[in-house]
């Protein structure tokens, strides 16, 4: 793994062409399943300053053409609007391929996703990581 040098955010992208964000405030990693799928591991928090991290990723998992995302934020303890931007941001980048994203999420997380997207629908949750790879039809 070679570090990114540039300032800001400490990058790490790997021959596989993977990465990793660490930042105050927010951790970020992708982590291959089989296949086209990939789990996005987010801790911290998801507000104006680390949701800009967090469309990088799904544009970066876009452009290796990952197919079925899922999103593990069950260590974020915190997330306001622009996260909840980021995510729908995230999904659309995602889903114009054709594609899918699901979550599992914090109590703070699922909360204000059931609010502003009560049907389940443009964020498919789940309770489990064990779950979500299940809907995809991998194993894990």
């Amino acid at each position: 793994m070679q570090p990114d040098n540039r300032s800001g955010p400490r990058r790490i992208r790997t021959s596989e062409g993977v990465l990793a964000v660490s930042e105050p405030g927010l951790k970020l990693d992708i982590k291959d399943l089989s296949g086209n799928a990939a789990v996005l591991e987010l801790s911290g928090e998801i507000d104006m300053l680390t949701a800009p991290l967090v469309e990088s990723a799904f544009r970066h998992m876009a452009e290796r053409g990952l197919t079925d995302v899922i999103v593990d934020a069950r260590d974020v303890g915190f997330m306001d609007s622009t996260g909840i931007n980021a995510l729908a941001q995230g999904r659309q980048i995602i889903f114009a391929r054709g594609s899918s994203v699901s979550l599992v999420g914090s109590r703070p997380v699922r909360r204000v996703l059931d609010l502003v997207f009560p049907d389940n629908e443009i964020i498919v949750r789940f309770d489990t990581i064990e779950d979500a790879i299940a809907n995809l039809g991998l194993d894990h």
